[in-house]
């Protein structure tokens, strides 16, 4: 069986829950499995949204009175490309989680690099 790794974010309040979520994932090997609990009701809806943003499953997700309990995988590749568009950036892009998308730009910017910084929307 897989092992774990916990975080346990109750008593802290929007947005720590998911952003100790985010740094285990960032710390944790490619394909680890981590579980958040945490009491704030945010984190019902940030955490689903975050994951979905940094391309990690979610292999479980329930409340036991008020504490959330959600566990989720870290992809194996560091990467994902953009399957949808309204993202922010075209699809076939490279999107890093947390970090601007970056997109080829047909024509060369003043600074002498061709890479334009697209902001995801949010």
């Amino acid at each position: 069986m897989d092992q774990e790794i916990l975080v346990d974010a109750r008593g802290h309040r929007c947005p720590m829950p998911t952003l100790k979520l985010s740094r285990a994932l960032r710390l944790a090997v490619p394909g680890a499995l981590v579980r958040l609990l945490a009491d704030d009701p945010l984190a019902k809806v940030d955490v689903p949204h975050f994951a979905a943003e940094a391309g990690v499953e979610i292999l479980s997700q329930e409340t036991r009175g008020a504490t959330f309990n959600v566990l989720v995988r870290k992809p194996l590749a560091n990467k994902k490309v953009a399957a949808r568009r309204g993202n922010g950036a075209p699809p076939g892009s490279v999107i890093r989680p947390g970090r601007p998308a970056l997109r080829r730009e047909g024509r060369e910017a003043e600074g002498s690099t061709d890479l334009c910084i697209v902001s995801p929307t949010r």
